[in-house]
């Protein structure tokens, strides 16, 4: 956690420390997870991007954008989670 909570994208409260954990954005632990060396620039970008398609969750979302989700969307997903998972574990080449 000391290597998360010095790294530089690390997010600050008001006064300048570093806020807890559990007040942290799925963007800052994206960006501190890659500073920090857990994750590789691969999984830092295609993490940003699946990040956006939370909203698809919301049916109302999907009609406004004209989107449907399918098999497909589910399986980029899937990979873009087993890549991140491998990269927290040490499995993937650095």
């Amino acid at each position: 956690i000391k290597k998360f909570n010095t790294a530089n994208a690390a997010p600050k409260t008001k006064d300048g420390g570093i806020k807890a954990l559990h007040d942290w954005t799925l963007d800052n632990l994206i960006n501190v997870a890659y500073e920090a060396g857990a994750i590789e620039l691969d999984i830092k970008k295609f993490s940003h991007d699946l990040k956006d398609f939370r909203n698809y969750i919301h049916p109302r979302q999907q009609v406004i954008q004209k989107f449907n989700p399918d098999s497909h969307t589910a399986e980029i997903s899937w990979k873009v989670l087993q890549a991140t998972i491998a990269s927290l574990c040490g499995q993937r080449h650095k």
